[in-house]
C-alpha cells in the first residue's frame, strides 16, 4: 500500500513540474565551444537563460553530471540584454569550462532551469537540449619527452631564489606553468638525473582567472635543490611536451640553462670583502667640531638594533615557509585517496583501453606519491612494496595492488591484454580503499 501512494506522489509532483516548451516570454539554450575536441583540449559549455518578466528571479539552476569531463566553473554569472526577432530579452548567461577525459562519444546531458509555484502560476522546468560531442583521441607520435597529457597552448617561466649557496643550504626552482588547457590535472615534470644535484619536490599550486570569457590556468611547481659539491653547476633541466589542439602538432618547452655557484660550507661570497687592514691612522677630532655630551647618538643604536631586527625577520620568514610546506604536504596526503579514485573512475568510463590503463597505474602511483610527498614518477614497484610493509599492509593486500599495477602495465605494454580495464579499475578502488584505511589507523 505504502508502495502505491509513493508512485501516486510521485507521478502527481513529475506532472506538475514536467519540462516545458520554450514560452515566448523566458526560454534557455546551452551550447558548447567545440563537439569535436580531443582528448584534454578545454571547451566552454554555456548555460542562456533569457527572459522579460520577472518570476524567473527565483528560479533554480540544476546542472548535469558531466560524466567523463573534469569541470571547472566561471565564478561569476554575466547579465546584458539583447534582441531576438525585434523582442528584447535580459540574459543571464553561465560558464563551465569541461575537460573531455577520454576518447569517444560522450554525452552531457540537459540543464535544468526550475521555476517555483508563485500565487498566480505553477511551478515550471526548463531543458536545454542534450549536446553530443564525438571526443577525438590524441595523435600518435614516437619520442615525446616529457609529455603527461598537457593539451592547450602554454609558456614557461622557470625562476630560482637565489644564484650564489653554499653546501647544505638548498636553493629553490620554481616553474610556472601558464596558459589555456588542462594544468590542473597535469603532475609535476621530471627534473633531468643529475650528479650534482638532490631534488626534493614540493607540491604544486593552481590558480586560475577569466579572461574575456577564457579561462587562464597557472600552475606553480617547486623543488628544493640540495647541491652535493662545490663549484659552478647547471640546474637540472626541465622539458614539458604539450598537444596543440589549434595547430594539431605536438611542441615542446625547455628551460634555459640557470647555473648557480656553490660555495664550500663556511666560506663567504665572492662579493664579500674583509676591511682592508693597512688603514691609515684617524687623526684626532679638532675641539671646535667635537659633539658636546658623552652619550652615544642614535646612529650609534641603529647600528646596534638593525641587525637583530634582520635577523628575525629572516628567521620569521624561513618559519612561516616550512609551515607553508608542512600544510601542503599535510593537504596532498588527506587527499591521495579521492584524487585517485576520481582518476580510476574516469579510467574505467574510457573506451579507449590504453588510455584507461594509462589512467589506472597513475592513478596507483599518484595514491602513494601523494601520501609520500614525493614524485610518483620516481616511484618503483620496489618503493611501494617498501612502504607497504612499513605500514604493516602485507599479506594479500599487498600482493593484490602490486598485481593490479602489472596489469596496467601489462595493458599498456603487452601485444595482448587478458584483463579489461573497467573491471581492474574497479578493483583497483577497493584495494585502495583497504589501504587507506589502514594507513589512516596508523
Amino acid at each position: 500500500m505504502l508502495y502505491r501512494v509513493w508512485w501516486l506522489i510521485s507521478g502527481l509532483i513529475l506532472l506538475h513540474l514536467s519540462p516545458v516548451a520554450a514560452q515566448g516570454d523566458y526560454f534557455v539554450e546551452a551550447e558548447i565551444s567545440s563537439t569535436t575536441p580531443f582528448v584534454g583540449e578545454q571547451v566552454t559549455y554555456t548555460f542562456r537563460l533569457y527572459t522579460q518578466v520577472s518570476r524567473t528571479n527565483r528560479g533554480l539552476i540544476v546542472d548535469p553530471s558531466f560524466d567523463g569531463f573534469w569541470q571547472q566553473k566561471f565564478d561569476t554569472v554575466q547579465q546584458y540584454n539583447t534582441l531576438i526577432n525585434g523582442q528584447a530579452y535580459e540574459v543571464k548567461e553561465r560558464r563551465i569550462v569541461l575537460f573531455p577525459a577520454y576518447a569517444g562519444d560522450i554525452l552531457i546531458e540537459p540543464t535544468t532551469f526550475v521555476i517555483p509555484d508563485d500565487p498566480f502560476q505553477a511551478g515550471e522546468v526548463l531543458m536545454t537540449q542534450t549536446i553530443a560531442l564525438a571526443v577525438r583521441p590524441l595523435p600518435e607520435q614516437d619520442d615525446l619527452v616529457g609529455f603527461d597529457g598537457a593539451v592547450g597552448q602554454f609558456e614557461m617561466i622557470p625562476t630560482i631564489d637565489r644564484q650564489t649557496t653554499t653546501l647544505g643550504e638548498p636553493v629553490t626552482l620554481s616553474l610556472t606553468l601558464r596558459g589555456t588547457g588542462n594544468l590542473e590535472q597535469l603532475p609535476a615534470p621530471k627534473l633531468a638525473d643529475t650528479a650534482v644535484w638532490r631534488a626534493y619536490a614540493n607540491p604544486g599550486s593552481y590558480r586560475s582567472e577569466n579572461v574575456d570569457g577564457l579561462l587562464i590556468g597557472e600552475k606553480l611547481f617547486e623543488w628544493l635543490l640540495m647541491p652535493l659539491a662545490p663549484g659552478q653547476h647547471a640546474l637540472p633541466s626541465l622539458t614539458i611536451t604539450y598537444f596543440d589542439p589549434a595547430e594539431l602538432t605536438y611542441r615542446s618547452l625547455n628551460t634555459s640553462e640557470l647555473t648557480v655557484d656553490v660555495l664550500p660550507a663556511g666560506e663567504l661570497p665572492a662579493t664579500f670583502s674583509l676591511p682592508d687592514q693597512n688603514l691609515a691612522v684617524l687623526k684626532r677630532i679638532p675641539s671646535s667640531l667635537a659633539r658636546s655630551g658623552s652619550g652615544p647618538g642614535a646612529v650609534f643604536w641603529l647600528l646596534w638594533i638593525i641587525p637583530p631586527l634582520v635577523v628575525a625577520a629572516t628567521w620569521l620568514r624561513v618559519s612561516r615557509q616550512r609551515e607553508r610546506q608542512r600544510n601542503a604536504a599535510l593537504y596532498r596526503y588527506s587527499e591521495a585517496f579521492m584524487r585517485a579514485q576520481k582518476l580510476l573512475t574516469a579510467a574505467g568510463q574510457s573506451p579507449e583501453a590504453e588510455t584507461a590503463y594509462r589512467m589506472i597505474r597513475t592513478g596507483v602511483t599518484g595514491y602513494f606519491a601523494d601520501k609520500l610527498n614525493c614524485d610518483a614518477a620516481s616511484l618503483s614497484y620496489e618503493d611501494i612494496e617498501t612502504r607497504l610493509v612499513a605500514h604493516s599492509i602485507r599479506g594479500e593486500l599487498q600482493s593484490e595492488i602490486l598485481a593490479c599495477l602489472e596489469l596496467a602495465d601489462q595493458g599498456l605494454y603487452a601485444p595482448f591484454q587478458n584483463v579489461e580495464a573497467r573491471s581492474l579499475s574497479q578493483r583497483t578502488i577497493k584495494l585502495l580503499r583497504l589501504i587507506d584505511n589502514r594507513w589512516e589507523a596508523q
